[in-house]
């Protein structure tokens, strides 16, 4: 399906009224090098 690719999201509404630089400040469970899997 075709779409503009506009998702806000919680993540990123959370990063934008906390004055967060990027979203995976306020991800609950951010994928790094070291955890790939919640």
């Amino acid at each position: 399906v075709p779409h503009a690719g506009f998702g806000l999201g919680l993540e990123r509404t959370v990063a934008w009224l906390a004055g967060r630089e990027h979203v995976r400040e306020t991800i609950p469970f951010p994928r790094t090098l070291q955890r790939l899997y919640p």
